[in-house]
């Protein structure tokens, strides 16, 4: 599969500059990045990638005068960023421009799959929504509003795993980590709020209601011990009586 991904400095770029990109469940290969400034630069933009504060060797240029974007590839096989790696981009000459956007493009090996339980991070939601959907949402903070995607990610991972453990089917994996299995269920479930952040979209949360009620049913299967997910690899706390099967399979098909 492959994703697009994006962030932006604001103002005038100064050397050194960094910005990061949310950490991901999922392996990714970049293979494309594109620049684009909203003032150019009297003399080139360069910027370099991080990982986890190593820096990579690769420098993408944007030329003196060009503001329309300019697409590089990466070094052959591509950039590869390992699940839960943090990648940042910096500024190593700023040419004296303004406001540059810095767009990835990646192939993904997801790992939130049906025999692994991971942390769900906000660039998960990043790649679930439309650019503009997103640009939306980060106008609310910039204009004074509270970033609330972290309290959303935490409270949503909480309920699933409350269910978990109501239900008592399953051990639970490290604190923070949902099965692969409910991924779908905690997106479903993060949309519609997230939506509800967003009002300059008209109408985003009413497509996503029926999913989200869909999701609030199957959570309700989960906790009175109606669905049982493979067991995690590293168990943080031990349920008594939680017995194990395939990934959704359900408690009457394993009985």
């Amino acid at each position: 599969m492959n994703e697009t991904t994006w962030l932006a400095f604001n103002g005038y770029l100064t050397n050194g500059q960094t910005q990061d990109f949310a950490p991901v469940s999922y392996d990714r290969l970049i293979t494309f990045v594109t620049l684009q400034a909203g003032t150019a630069g009297a003399t080139a933009v360069t910027l370099q990638f991080k990982l986890n504060g190593t820096l990579q060797a690769q420098v993408y240029t944007l030329a003196a005068g060009v503001a329309v974007p300019f697409q590089v590839a990466t070094s052959a096989p591509g950039l590869a960023v390992a699940s839960g790696v943090v990648l940042q981009a910096i500024i190593t000459a700023y040419g004296d421009a303004a406001d540059l956007k810095v767009t990835i493009e990646a192939s993904t090996g997801q790992t939130g799959v049906a025999d692994t339980w991971y942390t769900p991070t906000i660039g998960d939601i990043q790649q679930e929504v439309s650019q503009p959907e997103y640009e939306a949402y980060t106008a609310t903070i910039l204009t004074g509003g509270n970033d609330r995607l972290p309290h959303l990610l935490e409270d949503t991972v909480n309920e699933i795993r409350d269910a978990i453990r109501t239900g008592r089917r399953n051990n639970l994996g490290p604190v923070g980590t949902i099965p692969g299995g409910a991924a779908h269920l905690f997106m479903h479930i993060v949309k519609w709020h997230f939506f509800a952040f967003v009002t300059t979209v008209s109408g985003a949360q009413d497509k996503t209601k029926d999913a989200k009620d869909s999701a609030e049913k199957e959570l309700l299967r989960i906790f009175e011990g109606q669905r049982v997910f493979i067991e995690p690899t590293t168990i943080s706390e031990a349920i008594s009586g939680a017995k194990y099967s395939f990934y959704g399979t359900p408690l009457s098909d394993v009985l």
